[in-house]
């Protein structure tokens, strides 16, 4: 970090001009069509995305894996492109490196009208009837991955994936007060 300190003539004020150098960044983000994973039924792959033409419980539910490397470790994320258009149909389990658990894992995702950008939200506390959702942030370390959805609710559809990286909060930050 550079700092200037400048007093701006005849305006009866001074200024501090702070600049920031940021290091190269290593690829923070991931996208997957839905075509590119490995899925299993009752998932099936239809117009470029994957759904299940049926309710299930987790053991009955479909699969989908899909597979990244990181090289730098770091808190991410997980950002769909889902079609989930009835409020009677419209949960899904997802989790990265391991299979999805009932009811931990349960993403409900809020109503779509078609297609639309939703970040993955898991129940923070469950408790029988209750469930208070909360972004679930991945922290991940470098080497191979795998994120697994396991179908839940019918015509749920998902058509794109990505795996963003969340931002580190700034450090050794300063005040400095003008004179």
């Amino acid at each position: 970090m550079k700092s200037t300190f400048r007093t701006c003539a005849g305006l009866g004020f001074a200024a501090i001009v702070l600049s920031f150098a940021r290091p190269a960044r290593a690829q923070s983000s991931f996208e997957f069509e839905a075509r590119s994973g490995l899925v299993t039924g009752p998932f099936v792959l239809t117009n470029d995305c994957i759904c299940q033409p049926v309710d299930t419980d987790l053991a009955g539910g479909g699969r989908a894996i899909f597979s990244f490397t990181l090289t730098n470790a770091g808190t991410y994320a997980l950002i769909c492109s889902v079609n989930a258009s009835n409020p009677e149909a419209n949960s899904i389990y997802v989790d990265i490196d391991r299979e999805p658990q009932d009811p931990q894992t349960i993403w409900n995702i809020p109503v779509t009208t078609g297609f639309e950008n939703r970040i993955v939200f898991w129940p923070e506390n469950v408790t029988t009837g209750v469930a208070k959702p909360k972004q679930k942030n991945f922290t991940l370390a470098p080497g191979t991955h795998r994120i697994t959805f396991r179908g839940k609710a019918a015509n749920v559809q998902i058509a794109r994936i990505s795996l963003r990286s969340l931002p580190a909060a700034p450090t050794n930050l300063r005040v400095f007060k003008a004179p």
